[in-house]
This record gives structure tokens, sequence and C-alpha cells, in this order.
């Protein structure tokens, strides 16, 4: 690869490249459960439509910078710092395994789900899949992780979803 070093991974430190897909990953995430936990806890209000009408966007914009990071984390196996000996290193690449694998089926699940629903799905405008007239159930329930709960003794919120 011909880019500047510094973009680059090496055995001391993480390039800017992989970097800004961690932090670039990190804060889009954390928007998703901010979202989400908002519309958990109070249900659909206004305040809270403006974190959820941003959800399907910022989905598919995860699960492509989720694949990118995958081919550059590929890309750079060879040149990326060790997660270290022992235990804990092991332990470290145990972790980050299963947050590539989460940070993959989660977004997989979501896009099977959307193509079983009735409402399709066109993030930005793109068609990915067409409104049905009806449910195909199987594919609603692969992504369909939530669940409903009792009110809860004060303030009435209702717990809608149940997170990984």
């Amino acid at each position: 690869m011909n880019l500047p070093s510094r973009l680059l991974d090496n055995s001391a430190s993480y390039g800017l490249i992989s970097r800004l897909f961690h932090w670039t990953l990190a804060a889009l995430i954390i928007w998703q459960f901010i979202g989400m936990g908002l519309r958990a806890i109070f249900g659909r209000q206004p305040f809270v439509s403006f974190f959820v009408g941003t959800h399907q966007q910022v989905g598919t914009v995860i699960f492509m910078i989720v694949v990118l990071r995958v081919i550059w984390m590929l890309a750079m196996r060879k040149r990326r710092p060790s997660h270290g000996t022992g235990w804990l290193g092991l332990a470290a690449k145990a972790g980050h395994g299963a947050l590539y694998l989460l940070m993959l089926l989660v977004p997989v699940a979501a896009l099977i789900r959307a193509a079983g629903s009735t409402r399709g799905f066109a993030p930005f405008g793109f068609t990915i899949f067409e409104k049905h007239e009806s449910e195909v159930s199987w594919m609603k329930q692969i992504g369909d992780c939530q669940r409903r709960s009792k009110n809860l003794p004060k303030g009435g919120a209702k717990v809608d979803h149940l997170w990984v």
C-alpha cells in the first residue's frame, strides 16, 4: 500500500484510518442506543422522534462502515498491534471478535426483519426492499428482539427493547 505511514496500522499503534473507523462507529452506535433508549423509556414522544427518525439511515451507515472496517482489519492484520499474551491477550481477542460479530449480525438481522415487514426499506431514498402486502413472519421474528413489559411502578414508562 502506498499510503502515508500515519494512516496505516503498525506494531506499536493503530493508524488514523483504523481510529477513524473506531470512533465513527462508537459515536454512531451510541447515537442508536440513545435514540432507542429514549424510545424505550418515553415511548413515541415528539422529542424522541428526532432520534428514532434517523434509526434506519444511521443503521445503514453503521453496517457499511462495519463492512469497510472488517475489510480494513483484514488488510492490516499483519501490521496491527498485538493484543498481548496470556489470558488478557486472549480475552482482548475474544472481546474484539464478539464485538465484530455483533456489529455484523445486528444489522443483518435488521435487514432480514425489514425484508419481511410490510413497510419496505429505503434508506436515503434508495429502495432496498419494496413494501409487501403481508408480513413474512419468520423474517420479522429474526430481527425482532422487541418484548413488552408491564408499566414500571413510577413514571409509567414501558421497556420496548431488550438489547444484547
